[in-house]
């Protein structure tokens, strides 16, 4: 949490076994309420390991300090990770730019809101100074 206000939600779906073998996700519990950073030997000494077996789902406050165990198995450890966040928080990956532009555009206008289609940050003064109609920043769709 940032001063007491959740800002993101992570759920990870196990599709493998989370171990501490397969590198279950490590967490440092009540993490999210601390100021400042921790040191690493501080994270390894506080860290427990997540497990839980295949189908089940660890949901956690995304600023709460986590990272991957170390996957000892010899086999990949296989998860679906979902982050929840507020409607203004950047999405990690740029959908805009990783996707070519005819493909967004093909999709109705809401899909093109969530892949941040009205909200992409500026690269150049040239993008910054275009008119109102061809900006990569919108009010809303349109």
């Amino acid at each position: 949490m940032l001063n007491g206000y959740r800002m993101s939600v992570n759920a990870f779906f196990a599709i493998d076994d989370f171990s501490a073998e397969t590198g279950g996700t490590l967490l440092v519990p009540a993490s999210h309420q601390k100021a400042g950073t921790p040191m690493v030997d501080e994270l390894r000494e506080l860290a427990v390991s997540a497990e839980c077996p295949a189908g089940s789902m660890i949901v956690f406050d995304s600023t709460l300090w986590h990272a991957a165990g170390e996957n000892t198995s010899g086999r990949d450890r296989l998860a679906i990770n979902h982050q929840f966040t507020r409607s203004y928080v950047k999405q990690q990956i740029d959908y805009c730019r990783a996707l070519p532009s005819e493909a967004i555009l093909a999709r109705p206008a809401r899909t093109q809101q969530l892949l941040g289609w009205y909200t992409r940050v500026v690269t150049s003064l040239d993008e910054f100074y275009r008119p109102a109609e061809r900006r990569l920043y919108r009010s809303g769709q349109g």
